[in-house]
């Protein structure tokens, strides 16, 4: 995983990725964040969320598939 924050000076944005990346899919996302202080704070709709807010909502909506057992034929019944 590659990840950078910057400030762009134009509409234009040249990436330099590293050269393991070269010939690999890869997904580029861009959005807005706000810097405050030391932390950075996500844009969405009505609230703004810190990272560490953000992470700890993630977390929290997780769903532990530790125990989970895929049967086939219970799948597969007709």
């Amino acid at each position: 995983m590659y990840r950078a924050i910057i400030t762009p000076k134009e509409t234009t944005l040249t990436i330099e990725l590293p050269e393991q990346m070269v010939g690999k899919p890869v997904e580029v996302l861009a959005f807005e964040i706000e810097k405050n202080g030391d932390s950075i704070s996500l844009t969405s709709g009505k609230r703004k969320r810190t990272f560490e807010e953000a992470i700890a909502l993630w977390d929290s909506m997780a769903v532990d598939m530790s125990n989970f057992k895929f049967n086939r034929e219970e799948a597969n019944e007709r």
